[in-house]
């Protein structure tokens, strides 16, 4: 198994929970601070203080997709995923 975090400034963070190896490292410069990362399924989701939701691979850490909401939309609330639908 592997934790996952969020940094200031530096990303999301995989470490393998056996031995505190860092697994994986992802920068999200555009983010702005993220929120906790949840897990749904093979992803890792998070939002960002400047807007917009993030997923990524979390077994690699590629940011596979992101969401702007649009101006207006603060998005800094951390994503819950529910029956496959992320509120």
């Amino acid at each position: 198994p592997r934790i996952y975090f969020a940094a200031p400034r530096d990303g999301l963070h995989a470490i393998v929970a056996e031995t505190g190896e860092i697994a994986w490292r992802q920068g999200l410069p555009e983010s702005g601070d993220v929120t906790t990362p949840q897990v749904l399924g093979p992803y890792l989701l998070v939002s960002g203080s400047r807007g917009g939701v993030y997923v990524l691979d979390r077994e690699t850490g590629r940011l596979l997709e992101t969401f702007d909401p649009g101006d207006g939309v603060c998005a800094a609330a951390t994503p819950a995923p529910e029956g496959g639908t992320l509120y």
